[in-house]
């Protein structure tokens, strides 16, 4: 979702967004890209997993396999 509500709907896979996006594009789950810019905070699970909350209050899942990567970029 855009910052004014707009959604824009896109052909292209996940991967071939996130070779085209700034790096400011963090993948954070097969399902998820997530601009680094508009996280609030990272909440750890205990199962390793975890959640990012956006400055809009969204809820992004975190898959255990990238936590180390997003925690080191949100570092």
């Amino acid at each position: 979702m855009l910052l004014d509500g707009r959604e824009i709907l896109h052909s292209a896979t996940l991967a071939e967004l996130e070779d085209t996006l700034p790096q400011t594009f963090l993948r954070v789950h097969r399902s998820y890209l997530v601009n680094t810019e508009f996280v609030q905070s990272l909440e750890r699970d205990p199962a390793g997993t975890g959640t990012l909350v956006l400055t809009d209050s969204s809820k992004i899942p975190v898959s255990r396999r990238v936590m180390p990567q997003v925690r080191q970029a949100l570092g």
